[in-house]
């Protein structure tokens, strides 16, 4: 399928330099989906003509459906103010937010704790762009990319995650891909009782590992997202925390769990379930794990 965005930005002057294919984002969230967003456009219906992420953060899905051409329409919310301005800001002034960041690597290098300081303040700025670089920078130098709510990492500008030319210079690539998409500051009922046709949504909330001190925003309650799940009209891909109370309310959803290994904290394994109301496709090449029988590796779905 032909990509339907354009290579181009039309209000710059910019070079989209092509992101490599293992980047789907260019910022961290914890919980983020960089990995497993390629599996999870796998299992998103054949004909998606519109696509809605509930609590976007990284946004990776988003971008991975987009760098392979599976949506022309494209909606990114998150109940955190400061996710949708950077997201805004990407999109409409690339070339600004570019001038900012390289101003701070000339200044301070890769970083520094007064680099870290000076962008917690700049993320207060009344001007959305030097938000959105505050936002950035923060986020680059952070422990585990948490926005707002974890301490400066000095390790970071020494192996490759603190402020880069290099990954400043993949911002154009991004904002092509979010040419047209809508991007709110909404709570997530919002987005996905919005009415529209061919929408899938993909619903990623805070896991309760996270918590708040990840994720200052609020708990989402899951079984009232499983209610309002069943109740949408639209294909709907879910992940949450793998839990006893997960597992209940989401049961008729045919759960996977997935496992991995989760930074937050103390290096460890923990799973997740990845549920869908809808048929996902045939040809998806996903080996996992079913719910009721976690330990058995057979075919994801059961008929």
């Amino acid at each position: 399928m032909a990509m339907p965005f354009s290579n181009k930005l039309d209000a710059t002057n910019l070079t989209v330099i092509s992101a490599p294919e293992r980047m789907s984002s260019i910022i961290r969230s914890p919980g983020g989906k960089h990995r497993l967003a390629r599996d999870l456009v796998n299992l998103a219906p054949f004909n998606v003509k519109e696509y809605r992420e509930l609590f976007a953060g990284s946004a990776a899905v988003a971008f991975r459906m987009a760098r392979m051409g599976r949506t022309r329409k494209i909606w990114i919310n998150d109940l955190d103010p400061g996710i949708a301005n950077k997201w805004t800001v990407v999109r409409d002034d690339p070339a600004g937010l570019m001038r900012v960041l390289l101003s701070l690597h000339d200044r301070f290098g890769a970083g520094s704790k007064e680099l870290f300081d000076l962008a917690i303040q700049m993320v207060d700025s009344d001007d959305r762009t030097e938000a959105a670089a505050g936002f950035y920078t923060r986020n680059h130098l952070s422990m585990y990319g948490a926005n707002g709510m974890s301490s400066y990492a000095p390790s970071h500008p020494r192996d490759g995650r603190g402020l880069r030319p290099i990954h400043i210079n993949y911002i154009p690539q991004f904002s092509a891909w979010l040419q047209g998409a809508k991007i709110t500051n909404l709570d997530y009922r919002e987005v996905l009782d919005a009415p529209g046709a061919g929408v899938m949504c993909f619903i990623d909330p805070p896991y309760a590992q996270v918590g708040k001190a990840m994720y200052p925003f609020g708990e989402a309650d899951l079984e009232e997202l499983a209610r309002h799940v069943r109740a949408s009209s639209h294909a709907c891909l879910v992940t949450v925390d793998d839990s006893p109370a997960n597992r209940v309310a989401f049961s008729d959803m045919r759960p996977i769990v997935h496992a991995f290994t989760s930074n937050m904290g103390n290096i460890h394994k923990s799973a997740e379930l990845v549920c869908a109301n809808y048929t996902t496709p045939d040809r998806v090449p996903w080996i996992g794990v079913t719910a009721q029988s976690p330990f058995d590796l057979r075919r994801a779905w059961p008929d």
